[in-house]
């Protein structure tokens, strides 16, 4: 969220309370991504998300746009959360027009998204506009460059954690 979304909300969350449900993502668009092997690239959006540095066994993932740093997929995830006080929402960008990547060569960037920050917006649709930054996760030694434009709403409803460790 930006600064001044930041400095507005009151993060101040319960360590016993667990906030499950889903996350809706809807990828918008991107500008600016950098060139790959001198051309343009042919970018698709991975999405995950991981609570406690776990992350989902699998991604999901935007139809790839072809021949444009500016790519506009409008397209639409829901993904399960299931605590969003612990859990982050990955954006991976990739260039699909490299048939052969070595190693990471094809990563373009990524967006990562503390859901935490959400919990209070629970319900509302909100859309910003996030910088494009080097992996954390995935090391590349091309630069990150460009926006992605994203449409998020979380919905989640608060448990007490003791009522979930009673079920195990």
């Amino acid at each position: 969220l930006s600064p001044s979304l930041q400095s507005s909300v009151a993060t101040s969350i319960a360590s016993n309370v667990v906030y499950s449900g889903t996350v809706h993502v809807k990828v918008v668009k991107a500008d600016g991504l950098r060139m790959h092997l001198c051309r343009k690239p042919a970018p698709l959006v991975m999405l995950r998300v991981s609570v406690a540095g776990v992350a989902q066994p699998c991604w999901l993932k935007t139809n790839p746009i072809p021949h444009t740093r500016s790519p506009e997929w409008d397209q639409e995830f829901v993904l399960p959360v299931t605590d969003a006080s612990q859990a982050q929402l990955e954006c991976t960008i990739w260039d699909t027009s490299d048939a052969m990547p070595i190693e990471f060569s094809h990563f373009l960037g990524e967006v990562l998204l503390n859901l935490a920050k959400l919990i209070p917006y629970n319900g509302h649709y909100v859309e910003q506009v996030f910088f494009v930054k080097q992996g954390k996760t995935i090391k590349s030694d091309l630069e990150a460059t460009g926006m992605l434009r994203l449409g998020i709403r979380l919905d989640v409803t608060r448990s007490l954690e003791e009522a979930r460790l009673d079920k195990y």
